[in-house]
């Protein structure tokens, strides 16, 4: 075992040395312990899912923190998220190592770094400094440490959430389109004899950011251990859940919340987080799991872009998502009926309420009786302001285009309503 006391750089040389020697001697725990020598302080490995996998000592100790550590084999997974809040870089998807000595780290300072490859969290490294004063190097050695580490758990053949993985990457196998087609037969049957059907997929985005990241792996492992007969994974910026067990019933046949237990549940656990998710319609066939995860999606980024208070249920959002997606390519203020602008602007001087009336209006298919009760109004209140609303903008109502023309627009309005403002698509 070298000396850590000469230069940075014959220090970083002699400890990349030792951690290759330890790792071809004795892996991980001699990694380690290794790692322990040289930074001459307490060293904590944990999985992606912040379970303990080794640590220098090994043992109890004096620190009633660390011998609590060693008894739970894990992590506190609230404190550790509050850490990394605090210290990482929200520019990049993964965080580099990162030396923490303030609020929450600042009676007891630490070098934190995570282990990935391939766009896959392995698991974390926590080099618990406490009073020693960082050196010029350490941050080095921390990602020498954690590239030796990533090289030898890449090796490791089992690990315990073999089936979670597995189940994993056969769904991630449906949800992209260039998955060869054997992979496709594999995947549907090895998740059919995992996952009783009838089946189901909740998307919850989470934003591209390193703290938002690590959190959705946070969140992906808690669905793991708290759920059964559910497959979750990070999936682009988004959670996919796929559950099953659901049970088709004539008398309600769109899957909500209300009427299905796991649903609601899944629904909770992200809400308590403030994410919103979507859900998709139930399904029987795997081979169209990619069609469901896209109602989903588009269900949950509608909700997100809107800031909807209700769950986002595909087919209650129907046909919204189909305008959301419109949005992504089109500039929206085409599809506007020109009356909209003016309409605003009249409610604007006069302190009138003739756009929400014709929206709702119109939302309700044309219903009066549904529409007065959705606006809080007498039906003859409703009558007079349509009438008011056709002689003031020139408006044939009982035109069928010029009806469709105004549901349209007012569909676009609730995905996006700032498109009932006249301006230059310039200043968009």
């Amino acid at each position: 075992m070298s000396t850590y006391t000469d230069s940075p750089s014959k220090r970083l040389l002699c400890a990349n040395w030792d951690l290759m020697q330890a790792a071809q001697e004795g892996g991980i725990s001699a990694i380690i312990n290794t790692a322990g020598e040289i930074f001459d302080c307490p060293i904590l490995l944990v999985d992606d899912c912040f379970r303990l996998i080794a640590s220098c000592p090994g043992h109890f100790t004096e620190n009633e923190k660390w011998n609590e550590i060693l008894k739970r084999r894990s992590l506190d997974i609230d404190l550790i998220w509050k850490v990394l809040q605090e210290n990482v870089d929200n520019t990049q998807n993964f965080y580099k190592p990162f030396y923490a000595r303030h609020g929450l780290c600042k009676d007891y300072p630490i070098i934190m770094g995570e282990l990935q490859h391939d766009k896959t969290v392995y698991g974390h490294i926590l080099i618990c400094l406490g009073p020693k004063p960082l050196k010029e190097d350490d941050l080095k050695l921390t990602a020498r440490l954690i590239y030796i580490l990533e090289l030898n758990l890449n090796t490791r053949g089992a690990n315990p959430d073999h089936w979670h993985k597995a189940m994993s990457t056969r769904l991630q196998d449906l949800l992209l389109l260039d998955t060869p087609k054997h992979l496709v037969k594999l995947a549907v049957e090895t998740l059919n004899q995992n996952i009783q059907g009838r089946f189901a997929i909740l998307v919850t985005p989470f934003g591209n950011q390193a703290s938002q990241r690590a959190f959705a792996h946070l969140a992906v492992m808690r669905l793991q251990q708290t759920f059964r007969n559910i497959v979750s994974l990070i999936f682009e910026d988004v959670i996919v859940t796929l559950f099953g067990g659901i049970k088709y019933s004539a008398a309600a046949p769109i899957l909500r919340p209300d009427n299905n237990t796991m649903a609601n549940q899944l629904f909770s656990y992200f809400e308590q987080y403030d994410m919103k998710s979507g859900l998709s319609n139930s399904f029987q066939d795997l081979n169209f799991a990619l069609l469901h995860y896209h109602q989903a999606l588009f269900s949950a980024q509608l909700a997100n872009s809107a800031n909807q208070q209700k769950r986002a249920i595909f087919m209650d959002q129907m046909p919204l998502p189909l305008f959301f997606a419109l949005l992504k390519a089109e500039p929206g203020r085409i599809f506007i009926h020109p009356v909209v602008y003016q309409i605003r602007a009249y409610d604007k001087k006069h302190s009138t309420e003739y756009e929400n009336t014709l929206r709702v209006y119109e939302l309700s298919m044309r219903n009066k009786d549904e529409a007065a009760a959705r606006l809080n109004i007498h039906k003859n209140t409703l009558q007079y302001r349509l009438n008011r609303i056709m002689d003031l903008f020139d408006l044939p109502l009982n035109d069928t285009w010029t009806s469709l023309n105004l549901l349209c627009s007012s569909l676009l309005l609730d995905v996006d309503n700032s498109l009932g403002e006249r301006r230059p698509p310039h200043e968009d």
